[in-house]
């Protein structure tokens, strides 16, 4: 800030004036130390206002100054604790580092042992590989022993069907089922089974069946009608005759009593011209056997047809036809409608013996003993 000083006028260095002064010469010498004096006064408050306004700037670069003083104060902080977290990190990654054959050697080890891990775990899974393959062909083959076990039952009981018991149907549902387990095996080893099979299984259906559902529901029906047929000797029993049309008894007359007397005759005496001598009545019990023997013959013959057995069928049909003729009124219209069913039934043909079919079990079992 620079001083600016006032230069001072000395009086001493005024004009000289004359001695003797006149009153206008006083009045004007007087109007310009007035003047003079307020020059002073002006240029001294120009001094003084520029030197508050150059206090003035002064103090605004000072101010200045202390607030870019203070900003580099607080970048020079910020830069120190930048200095100080990379002077960190440095320390850290200087204490982390390691050289690149350390590190190659690490890197040895690690792919060593994971080799030897590998190698391991490619061990075991072999191991495991090949005990699964073990057990899949044992159990393939136990497998394969169950299904050849089951096709020689079915065989078996297919020719059991066939020649003991005479059921075609059986035998025929038998040897399907075991064509088709030969069949699920894919062994071309047994085709020539199959073919045998094939073969028992057409000369089967050659041989002529019978309606069974037709046949079995017939005697059934006739078997039910057996308690309801009269004897020979029984007398008929004759349904009571509307003899009268009345409301109550108060209004029966003598006629009616008479009528009623003669229905009840009808119903006890029964003339009848006969040639040989009546056969005498059955007791209840053996009525209830008769019938009971009767229906057992047609049950069994019943089953014989399910069977496909001829011979026992005949035999059970005749037998019960014989019992009926002897028994029964031959004159009452179901006997003879009952007789009459079990002759057209008799002549229903069931085929003959049905033939072996043990050539499909023997190739089997050839074939087993060859493995």
């Amino acid at each position: 800030m620079t001083d600016q000083t006032i230069p001072e006028t000395k009086s001493s260095e005024a004009l000289p004036l004359p001695v003797e002064r006149t009153a206008s010469a006083k009045s004007g010498g007087k109007g310009l130390s007035i003047f003079a004096i307020l020059l002073s006064l002006a240029a001294l408050g120009g001094s003084g206002y520029n030197v508050y306004k150059s206090q003035l700037s002064g103090v605004e670069q000072q101010n200045n100054y202390v607030v870019k003083i203070n900003e580099i104060g607080t970048n020079v902080t910020v830069l120190a604790e930048r200095m100080a977290q990379l002077q960190r990190a440095q320390r850290v990654v200087e204490q982390s580092s390691v050289s690149s054959e350390q590190l190659q050697t690490r890197l040895l080890e690690t792919n060593s042992k994971n080799d030897l891990v590998f190698r391991d775990i490619k061990a075991t899974q072999k191991d495991l590989q090949n005990t699964l393959e073990k057990l899949s062909v044992d159990s393939q083959r136990s497998g394969d022993k169950l299904a050849l076990e089951e096709v020689s039952q079915l065989l078996k009981l297919a020719n059991n069907s066939a020649v003991f018991a005479g059921d075609k149907r059986s035998a025929i549902s038998a040897l399907k089922l075991a064509d088709s387990q030969l069949k699920q095996l894919a062994d071309p080893r047994y085709a020539v089974v199959r073919r045998s099979i094939n073969e028992e299984i057409s000369i089967l259906n050659e041989i002529a069946s019978v309606d069974v559902i037709t046949v079995t529901s017939k005697l059934d029906e006739i078997a039910k009608k057996i308690s309801t047929l009269p004897l020979e000797n029984e007398p008929p029993v004759i349904g009571e005759l509307d003899i009268a049309h009345h409301t109550n008894d108060e209004q029966m007359t003598f006629t009616s009593e008479l009528k009623k007397l003669w229905v009840d005759t009808l119903n006890t005496v029964k003339i009848k011209r006969i040639d040989q001598p009546p056969k005498p009545l059955l007791a209840p019990e053996q009525r209830y056997f008769l019938d009971q023997n009767i229906q057992l013959k047609l049950n069994t013959a019943e089953l014989a047809v399910m069977q496909g057995n001829g011979d026992v069928y005949r035999r059970n049909i005749e037998a019960a036809t014989a019992w009926i003729n002897e028994y029964f009124d031959p004159l009452d219209e179901n006997v003879r409608q009952v007789a009459s069913e079990l002759s057209e039934l008799a002549g229903e043909n069931l085929g003959g013996k049905l033939p072996s079919i043990a050539a499909s079990y023997d190739e089997l079992q050839r074939i087993k003993g060859g493995n």
